[in-house]
């Protein structure tokens, strides 16, 4: 995309959209790029047909190369209609037909080292409308859910080019033929190093490579390997440069068993992902959740390794509801003591990242009424000796009252 497009939009509506507070919004991509309010004071530009016009520059970077990209028109309106709401087909919003879309281009670098991520699929495998430069390679002997996978593979690439009538890609299975010119071919991989020879032998150029001999992936750090739980696979989607040629790419959907290579089929072909959650040349893949890694950007080693626990981590948040049983974990494997080429591996117990905990509480037997009579117990009250002292002082003060009033009753009579 060059840096003089843009949308021109011709429009117009009715008076009643005016009444309060209505705008109209243009978006590439969920992304605004231009908007106008419905008002004749501050609205857009009258032209002499008397429609409105609202021209929207198109940013570059809004535009995803080799994606279907969406323009949206959105109207948002907050009418003034007080106690007096209007039949709704005469609050209207038309589009004109001579509105237009005015793309101007610029040549495209294909160079692979420059458009290397994951998310820009189906590109570069679908620049010619035939598909005619795709190589799709299949492990040596496909099952029939992977037959299936290069099927939904082969539609999603096929609806994605323009006017094609045909799609001719080249499909192989197991080793590459020999006598063929591999430089005209963008490759896509399906498969794992236990199936898929190819697979094997780019082993050493991915980013993400698996332990040789094996599914598992090769994550170390120093001295320690870093291994999933058996039951618990990820796909990982990679994409590198061809090494046969520099300008071509190569895409491996793989994994660390049958449902984790499902798990990266699926990503791909059904569009379960959106681009920027597949922004990286390593993705790793589970049913629910992606990590991208952009390998070549990493600040050291851990980034890497740490991908995968934290995807876990991220399912684990997501089914919440889930057994704690379900939780995957990650284990480490020291180094053996020897450093010779037959030395193995020494694993160690598996241990789960996280243990849930539920503490059982023990409700106690309070006795209730009534009681048994070898549960009933008294004791013999005792009066404070504060209490005679009150007494006392209490029996005197009557007898001066008495007094008192006697004396003051004798006293009158006396007169």
């Amino acid at each position: 995309m060059g840096n003089d497009s843009y949308v021109d939009v011709y429009f117009n509506n009715s008076d009643l959209l005016e009444t309060g507070i209505s705008s109209f919004t243009v978006l590439v991509n969920e992304t605004p790029i231009g908007s106008t309010v419905l008002s004749e004071e501050d609205g857009a530009q009258v032209t002499a047909s008397g429609l409105k016009q609202l021209r929207a520059p198109i940013p570059p970077n809004v535009v995803i190369s080799g994606q279907n990209n969406t323009l949206t028109f959105l109207l948002e309106t907050t009418t003034d209609f007080e106690c007096f709401t209007p039949d709704d087909g005469l609050a209207w919003f038309t589009l004109s037909a001579d509105s237009a879309l005015n793309l101007s281009y610029v040549p495209a670098s294909v160079n692979a080292t420059n458009n290397r991520y994951v998310s820009q699929f189906p590109a570069p495998f679908n620049q010619l409308a035939n598909l005619s430069d795709l190589w799709i390679n299949l492990p040596a002997n496909p099952t029939n859910e992977e037959l299936e996978q290069t099927m939904r593979l082969l539609s999603r690439l096929g609806a994605s080019v323009v006017r094609g009538e045909g799609i001719t890609p080249r499909l192989n299975v197991g080793e590459l033929p020999s006598g063929v010119d591999l430089t005209q071919y963008n490759f896509i991989l399906i498969g794992r190093p236990s199936t898929n020879p190819l697979i094997r032998d780019l082993n050493t150029n991915l980013p993400q490579p698996f332990v040789e001999g094996s599914d598992e992936l090769e994550q170390k750090l120093d001295d320690v390997s870093y291994r999933l739980l058996p039951g618990f696979e990820v796909g990982v989607l990679q994409r590198i440069i061809s090494p046969w040629n520099a300008n071509r790419s190569v895409l491996v959907l793989t994994g660390t068993g049958v449902q984790g290579q499902a798990y990266a089929v699926n990503a791909i072909a059904n569009s379960q992902f959106d681009s920027r959650e597949l922004s990286g040349d390593v993705v790793f893949v589970t049913s629910n959740n992606v990590n991208p890694i952009d390998s070549k950007v990493l600040s050291s080693p851990q980034e890497l390794l740490q991908a995968v626990p934290d995807l876990f981590a991220e399912n684990i948040q997501i089914a919440t509801n889930q057994a704690a049983t379900s939780v995957a974990a990650i284990t480490t494997t020291p180094a053996p003591a020897q450093t010779t080429p037959n030395a193995t591996l020494q694993a160690l117990p598996p241990t789960p990242v996280i243990t849930v905990v539920v503490p059982t509480v023990t409700p106690t037997e309070i006795p209730i009424i009534p009681l048994a009579p070898n549960e009933i117990t008294t004791a013999e009250a005792t009066q404070p000796a504060f209490v005679n002292l009150l007494l006392v002082v209490t029996a005197l003060v009557m007898i001066l009252l008495v007094i008192g009033v006697v004396i003051r009753f004798l006293r009158p009579r006396s007169r």
